[in-house]
């Protein structure tokens, strides 16, 4: 029982920062179209609360925390989602980081921590060897930045 003008019934969704904000508002649109949703983030107690959500609407999830900006915890929840599931059709990388300063005033240090976390995930599944996202996949990154430039006086 899909949202009837957006039907994904039968598909594989998986959402890093999935349980909150933005991540969460598209867990529940995707489950409510009638997707299979996986949310992830660091927060267990965040992820088991949004998979309830997601099994209250009669949709299947698992359970698992990861950490966007680390490879190796990337790779494992997305190895977890396919032998649970055997495909993956939707990506969505919820994940963000942003600093409220003027770009000029960007450490490298801080540039490299946001670059990291809000890339990583996404990256890593374009990398990633082995099983891939079905024929008829999508990839969402919802993160975008908007350049803050200090001005001289």
């Amino acid at each position: 029982m899909g949202y009837a003008p957006l039907d994904l019934s039968g598909r594989v969704a998986f959402v890093f920062d999935g349980t909150s904000g933005i991540g969460r508002a598209n867990v529940h649109g995707l489950a409510e179209a009638g997707d299979d949703v996986i949310p992830t983030s660091m927060r267990g107690e965040q992820v088991e609360s949004v998979a309830a959500g997601i099994e209250g609407r009669g949709r299947r999830t698992l359970r698992v925390t990861s950490d966007v900006a680390v490879r190796e915890s990337v790779m494992a929840v997305l190895d977890a989602a396919l032998t649970a599931f055997g495909k993956v059709d939707i990506l969505v990388n919820s994940a963000g980081r942003n600093l409220r300063v003027p770009t000029l005033d960007l450490t490298e240090e801080d540039w490299g921590e946001i670059r990291t976390t809000n890339l990583t995930g996404g990256v890593c599944w374009g990398l990633r060897k082995g099983p891939s996202p079905s024929s008829h996949s999508a990839r969402v990154n919802r993160h975008f930045e908007r350049p803050w430039i200090k001005r001289p006086r």
